[in-house]
């Protein structure tokens, strides 16, 4: 299959605790839909690529590591981990390494990522915040995608095996959906399948 170019972006965010339902979100993902899907999970002391296999075996869609300039492609995951490039979308649709400058230790991985496919996609975006540490955060991101007009999920506090990630985000970003894991999958799943439009 030829992959096109994507019409939208979906970001998923999380550290610990999230794998769960990170799994069941990605199972949910079609790999013929209109999305690309970039995964930027917060686990220190993984080896590289072991995250990658460990969601490979729940979908059926391609999942890439996260590299610079990497185009983005519709029905593709690509996982962000630690000891990768953090990386952020340009205007092309394409990852890009974050400078140095950009590199603080007070910066969440997730922060500029969700942050830039805000302004790469607008209201074509989506930000998905789950189980994880208070630090691993995103909240400015996930606000900058809802301003955009794009959709901001966040996994229920009180589902959540580490409540404070998903905590920090409702109170900033005041999202559009708070709730389940099996909610947010299914939503995720209708915005890969039917925002198809031009651009």
């Amino acid at each position: 299959m030829v992959r096109e170019r994507p019409k939208h972006v979906v970001v998923v965010a999380g550290s610990a605790g999230s794998l769960t339902p990170l799994k069941a979100i990605l199972a949910a993902v079609p790999p013929d839909g209109d999305a690309a899907v970039i995964v930027v999970v917060t686990r220190p002391g993984a080896p590289p690529g072991e995250l990658r296999d460990t969601l490979a075996v729940v979908t059926r869609s391609p999942i890439e590591d996260a590299h610079d300039g990497q185009p983005l492609l519709a029905g593709t995951i690509y996982v962000v981990s630690d000891g990768a490039d953090r990386v952020s979308i340009d205007e092309t649709r394409t990852l890009r390494s974050l400078p140095a400058s950009v590199l603080t230790l007070s910066r969440p991985p997730a922060e500029p990522l969700l942050a830039s496919a805000a302004n790469a996609f607008g209201d074509r975006s989506m930000g998905v915040v789950l189980s994880g540490l208070a630090q691993n955060g995103g909240e400015a991101g996930l606000v900058a995608i809802k301003r955009a007009g794009g959709e901001t999920l966040v996994q229920a506090p009180r589902e959540a095996e580490y409540p404070a990630m998903p905590l920090h985000a409702l109170m900033a970003a005041n999202p559009r959906f708070c709730g389940p894991v099996c909610e947010i999958a299914q939503r995720v799943r209708s915005f890969c399948d039917s925002r198809v439009s031009a651009g």
